[in-house]
């Protein structure tokens, strides 16, 4: 009798969970269509280009799928967005343009969701965080302040902390090493404690992302050339592709399998 009423609860708590995500990616779509729309379009120009013959000048073809990016996405970062006035539309200018975040307003490449967390960091950074918070994150990650990364050096994308911020989001969803601009004791930990208390993190994605790089939870970016890098027009290291969401989402998948069965025996 206790076996089967182990077993009944089991069954009940996976399929509450499965509802809960499910029900999470419903909602994000029923707020942002847009989403839905661009795998669509992205379809059709994937036939037209291969009918064609003519190259693509970037792997639009690598973009994931919206449902991958949002099955891997943390609860409470799906909770946090949508309460938040966040819009999702198409990135304005030529066809191709990039993703770009700009006040409450995400747009999103015709090419490709590859950076869709990075813009959603964009959104949180300039949208949702106080001026405390943006200065404690700068503290944390070694940035001189919540503008610069560096002092003494050009402001652009590859010395801003916003960006620093936008990629951040994107690699802790995403399961990466996170971006020090400075190493200090304790400091990766300081860091997810930061990205939890905001709502980027849950304590499941967490675990995740503990259980996928263990020791190996941050690389160090001292250095302007170190962030040119990981900013290469022709060859970023930021964007999301296709294979990576993919392996992500199936790491998530089999460790939420085997705690259900470990919970069952």
């Amino acid at each position: 009798m206790r076996l089967a009423g182990r077993a009944v609860e089991f069954n009940n708590t996976r399929r509450a969970n499965h509802f809960m995500r499910q029900e999470l990616v419903r909602r994000f779509y029923e707020k942002h269509p847009y989403l839905k729309r661009v795998w669509v379009s992205l379809t059709k120009l994937r036939f037209e280009t291969r009918q064609s013959g003519i190259p693509a000048f970037r792997p639009m073809h690598g973009s994931p799928h919206p449902d991958h990016l949002l099955e891997i996405m943390p609860d409470s970062l799906g909770e946090l967005l949508l309460k938040s006035d966040m819009k999702i539309w198409p990135a304005g200018g030529m066809p191709g343009e990039s993703s770009r975040t700009k006040g409450k307003g995400v747009g999103i490449s015709s090419l490709g969701v590859h950076d869709l967390y990075h813009e959603f960091g964009h959104y949180i950074w300039n949208n949702i965080l106080t001026p405390e918070q943006r200065r404690g994150y700068s503290s944390l990650v070694g940035a001189h302040d919540e503008k610069r990364i560096f002092e003494n050096m050009e402001l652009d994308r590859n010395n801003s902390t916003d960006e620093h911020f936008a990629r951040n989001v994107q690699n802790a969803v995403m399961l990466r090493p996170l971006e020090l601009a400075k190493h200090q004791e304790g400091q990766t930990r300081a860091l997810l404690d930061y990205l939890a208390s905001i709502g980027v993190l849950d304590a499941k994605h967490r675990a995740h992302f503990d259980a996928k790089l263990g020791d190996n939870r941050a690389f160090l970016a001292d250095a302007i050339e170190k962030i040119q890098k990981i900013n290469d027009i022709v060859k970023p290291q930021n964007p999301v592709f296709y294979d990576e969401a993919g392996k992500i989402l199936q790491f998530i998948r089999n460790r939420r399998r085997g705690e259900r069965l470990k919970y069952a025996e």
